[in-house]
């Protein structure tokens, strides 16, 4: 019976038909929560597919906004993760902790700057998320949305104060890592903004070191230029 109604629950969730998910739930015995034979659970595919409307019902179902997915994320980091700004409001609204972090040490804003979603990461900052949190690696939201070159994300994330300095367990930077992954409008930006190219990681290479290695000349020719200016 609940294989039955359970799959029917993830199709309506798929299909983001809150109707039916509602009409689901009143049934005996069914829940947002029961995991199927993969773990998935309605709650989770709800977060994955941004169906707001269905997390809405869900959450007036008395859903249990604790359970993790199989891989230790909760729904804010599904949310988050996935860009769904909306999800993450009403996960937020419904007294969801901020800061909760994921087996890796991520929290829901390092999610959202991953995903390189600005809303998502300006509605996280706007709830007081901690800026300059660190996974278990020392990243923080700016240094992985600077190596990815999610530049925007970047710049909202400077604006809110996040430190342009902030190094990982390895001592790179984030205009290290940015001038690693050959992100020139992200590495344009945190230079801009007061990035310290003179410094020196774990194994003794600068920012400079890894401009080189780019391949890209116009990053080169501004990171040595800054270099030069800092000397």
């Amino acid at each position: 019976e609940w294989s039955k109604y359970g799959d029917r629950l993830l199709q309506a969730v798929e299909q983001g038909d809150a109707e039916k998910v509602a009409l689901l739930l009143s049934k005996k015995g069914i829940s947002a929560t029961r995991p199927d034979g993969e773990g998935r659970t309605a709650l989770h595919l709800a977060v994955i597919k941004g169906s707001s409307d269905c997390l809405d019902v869900m959450l007036s179902h008395g859903a249990d906004v604790g359970l993790l997915d199989p891989s230790g994320l909760s729904v804010l980091h599904l949310a988050a993760k996935n860009g769904h700004t909306q999800c993450v409001r009403k996960l937020i609204q419904h007294k969801y902790p901020v800061e909760v972090v994921d087996p890796s040490g991520l929290t829901a804003l390092h999610h959202a700057a991953i995903s390189g979603i600005v809303p998502c990461v300006q509605f996280l900052c706007d709830q007081k998320a901690f800026v300059d949190a660190r996974d278990l690696e020392g990243h923080t939201a700016l240094a992985l949305a600077g190596r990815l070159g999610r530049v925007e994300v970047c710049k909202h994330l400077l604006d809110r104060g996040a430190d342009v300095n902030a190094f990982n367990k390895e001592l790179k930077t984030v205009l290290m890592l940015a001038c690693e992954g050959g992100h020139l409008a992200t590495v344009e930006l945190l230079l801009k903004h007061g990035a310290e190219p003179m410094v020196v990681d774990s194994v003794g290479h600068s920012a400079l070191h890894y401009a080189c290695r780019s391949g890209n000349p116009t990053m080169l020719t501004l990171v040595q230029s800054a270099t030069r200016m800092s000397s």
